[in-house]
């Protein structure tokens, strides 16, 4: 009688143990569909894995993006044509801790070279719940900053037309960007050829 019990015990510590590996690998799993799912502009996939809407933390500021005020982001973001790459992921004790890699068009020209940060995705009921962005490994902030710089005075003094294409951050907004950073290198290049 005490072996069947002993049997008994041990079946349900193996089905906790395997219980506790699938959530882990569910997790994972969710994380980097996250941000595949990114870099496929892939509105549905990167909404399904928030409830109804995510926080952000960022720098001391939080902010809550409905799935509509996603879209429009990722809408914004695709123009530049973003490339996430996940360095290492692992899982704590609520969520996922992700070092990842970004570059993009918009991100080349500013920082001249990707950028790498380390985000925590919390979850609750299976779902993200909120985004941290816990450090940026790889960011010039001084050459991003001078390179915004030099970019805004040059088309405020050019191609005014295209000013406040900085804080738009519709489609539009990174469309008139993306134009912006393409007349702003036509310039360079063309000067290069001249001397």
């Amino acid at each position: 009688m005490s072996a069947r019990i002993v049997q008994f015990f041990l079946i349900l510590i193996i089905a906790s143990s395997c219980k506790k590996n699938m959530q882990k690998v569910d997790k994972i799993e969710t994380a980097k569909s996250f941000y595949t799912s990114l870099n496929d502009n892939d509105f549905k996939t990167a909404t399904n894995v928030f409830l109804d809407s995510v926080r952000r933390y960022e720098n001391g500021d939080s902010s809550v993006l409905s799935k509509d005020r996603f879209k429009n982001w990722l809408q914004w973001d695709s123009v530049f044509k973003p490339e996430y790459k996940i360095l290492n992921i692992s899982e704590s004790t609520n969520g996922i801790q992700v070092r990842v890699s970004k570059t993009d068009k918009r991100i080349q020209f500013l920082n001249e070279e990707p950028v790498i940060f380390e985000e925590y995705l919390k979850f609750n009921s299976g779902k993200v719940e909120s985004i941290e962005m816990v450090k940026y490994v790889v960011f010039h902030d001084d050459k991003w900053s001078a390179n915004r710089a030099e970019l805004v005075s040059w088309i405020e003094e050019n191609h005014p037309d295209l000013n406040g294409f900085l804080y738009d951050q519709t489609k539009k907004g990174g469309e008139n960007y993306m134009k912006a950073i393409e007349l702003f290198n036509n310039k360079t290049s063309t000067l290069d050829s001249l001397e």
